[in-house]
Order: C-alpha cells, then structure tokens, then sequence
C-alpha cells in the first residue's frame, strides 16, 4: 500500500489510500476463494489416507478392540476414594491477630502452604554449579597460597 501526503495545515499528514482491507473481487458474484495453491493436493492426500484407514480391516478391529478394552477398564476398575488429607487443603488456617498484624502475607488456606514442587531441577542444577565454583575457587586458593 502507498500513502499520500494530504496537506493539512503547515506540515501535511501521511495517509494511507486503504486500511488493509482486502480487495473487493473483480465480479462480486464469484465468492473469493482463500485456499492456497496447492490444498487441493493435500486434500487428495488425506481423503485417500483416510479411505484406506476405512477399507483396512485390521485398523477397524484395532480400533474396534481398543474400545472395549477402554470400556472394560471403566466398568471393571477400582473407584479411588481420595483421602481426608486431600480433601482437607480447603480448610482455612488459624493465624492469631499478632502474627497478620506483622506478617499482613499469610495462607488463607492448607492448599496455600502444601508444598506443589518438591524437586526443583533447575535450583539442584544451579545449587550444585555453586558448590562446584566454590570448591574451584578454594582450590585456586590454596595453590596461591602454598606457591608463595
């Protein structure tokens, strides 16, 4: 898109001849077709997967198998009762009146405070690079101190 300098009082202003708006069809009675080149290609392609995945018999009764198999599972499987501690998270915490007075930030909740990620691979990962610049650096010191 070109813009055109409007004069507008003593410095002009830009704008713009269209606001990105798609050009309007040449003959407004085709409908604006918005595929890309070659989608009729991959459309080709997948109807003719998807025939074969229909007139495979093996993949029909995989499908067909693993259904039941699904089903069964629901039906037959055991119901897992969750625990007391688990359904406690959304009790609220006794805090007394001193401690919100000089901590003002407190748990409203147990959810609030239950720990959610106890091993933190990025913090060990970065701890132990510590420990190991630490012992580098106390090793270097030794040497410059027994070389002197």
């Amino acid at each position: 898109t070109t813009y055109t300098a409007a004069a507008a009082g003593p410095f002009g202003s830009l704008e713009f001849e269209d606001n990105f708006d798609p050009r309007p069809p040449l003959n407004p009675r085709q409908p604006q077709d918005n595929r890309l080149p070659d989608s009729d290609n991959y459309l080709a392609a997948l109807e003719k997967r998807l025939d074969r995945l229909k007139h495979n018999p093996s993949v029909l009764q995989q499908l067909a198998d693993r259904r039941e198999a699904c089903m069964r599972s629901l039906l037959t499987g055991s119901v897992t009762l969750r625990s007391d501690e688990e359904l406690a998270l959304d009790e609220p915490v006794v805090n007394s009146e001193l401690l919100r007075f000089i901590q003002p930030v407190q748990a409203l909740s147990q959810a609030e405070i239950v720990r959610l990620v106890q091993h933190d691979q990025l913090q060990q990962e970065a701890d132990e690079e510590l420990l190991e610049e630490s012992r580098e650096g106390e090793e270097s010191g030794t040497e410059s101190s027994t070389s002197r």
